[in-house]
């Protein structure tokens, strides 16, 4: 009964997303249109067209921003979807109002194509800066080792061409009593390898934890293809150095986490600012920005407004109400 809830909870997250982006398209469309079908200075001034640009960027960042944390799990309303959402409502009405210049409809779908891919892509990065992609410790593989050898022994060992070659892992970062080595950031499988001390007074025994999981475009999992990789160098240490399966240690354990998980990081988690009160702030700068540029002829009518308040207000009363429960 309860995977059957649990799968419930996921489709209804899932359904939740993709209203969130769609409103997104809609009102990144209802921006787009105004500039590119109604506005005489398309293309004709370049500080137009970029201060135009990084207005509606701005404002469909912070419709990503809060709609991602507004969601019950931790999903990415990916600014790039929102963009490339809004696109067929665009194309649809510029062929309403141009198709009888033909010539000037490709030119300018071609021009806002491309320039909602390039916006899109940029606030994707910027996002997931700031909130992280989703996953938790369960998306991980975790093992837990010793070797009988002096970590300065160890690390030279595992310096070696030969060892970095077959593992694609290199040291990147030496923290405090511990050596981090992981792969490359540009690998599907990620395997991050941390060495310590041991505790005891015999300091020729190191600690191993070794964590992988899989890097997806917004998050991480466990897949069998990363179990397999970790694996294979769990393998190697174990025929190499003699390594042997260890109780994890909790302290060494947290700290290795924390460092594997610097991705799924929320910067915007505070002790000291509640999620309520950055939704807020979130929620105001998007219904603020939009009444900005209406008061300087950025938005050229009120129902263009209200198209975009209206359902903006609507969902932060609803979020708020469900985060009141």
């Amino acid at each position: 009964m309860s995977s059957i809830i649990e799968e419930l909870k996921r489709e209804s997250i899932t359904i939740h997303w993709v209203l969130l982006t769609a409103l997104g398209a809609a009102i990144n469309s209802i921006f787009w249109s105004q500039y590119l079908f109604f506005s005489p200075r398309l293309l004709s001034s370049i500080p137009d067209l970029t201060g135009y640009s990084l207005l509606y960027a701005l404002t469909i960042f912070l419709f990503s921003l809060g709609s991602s944390l507004s969601l019950p799990e931790k999903r990415i309303v990916a600014p790039s979807d929102v963009q490339l959402g809004s696109f067929p409502i665009i194309l649809t009405v510029g062929y309403a109002i141009l198709y009888q210049n033909l010539a000037g409809y490709i030119v300018t779908i071609a021009f806002s194509f491309a320039l909602l891919y390039i916006l899109g892509q940029f606030l994707n990065r910027a996002l997931v800066g700031i909130i992280g992609i989703y996953g938790t410790r369960q998306d991980c593989c975790f093992y837990s080792y010793s070797v009988k050898l002096p970590i300065d022994d160890l690390l030279k060992r595992m310096k070696e061409e030969d060892f970095t070659k077959a593992t694609n892992l290199s040291q990147s970062k030496r923290m405090k009593k511990t050596r981090v080595f992981h792969t490359s950031s540009d690998e599907r499988c990620q395997a991050h390898l941390f060495l310590k001390p041991s505790r005891d007074q015999d300091s020729k025994t190191c600690l191993v934890n070794i964590i992988g999981y899989e890097r997806t475009r917004y998050g991480i999992r466990k897949s069998q293809q990363c179990e397999y990789r970790i694996e294979m160098i769990t393998c190697l240490l174990s025929k190499l150095y003699k390594a042997q399966k260890e109780p994890k240690d909790d302290a060494f354990y947290e700290t290795s986490m924390h460092y594997a998980l610097l991705p799924i990081r929320n910067r915007l988690q505070s002790k000291r600012i509640s999620q309520r009160i950055v939704l807020a702030c979130v929620f105001l700068a998007f219904i603020v920005v939009p009444m900005a540029m209406f008061k300087f002829g950025l938005l050229p009518s009120w129902e263009s407004l209200a198209a975009i308040e209206i359902p903006t207000l609507v969902a932060a009363l609803d979020l708020f109400a469900r985060l009141k429960k």
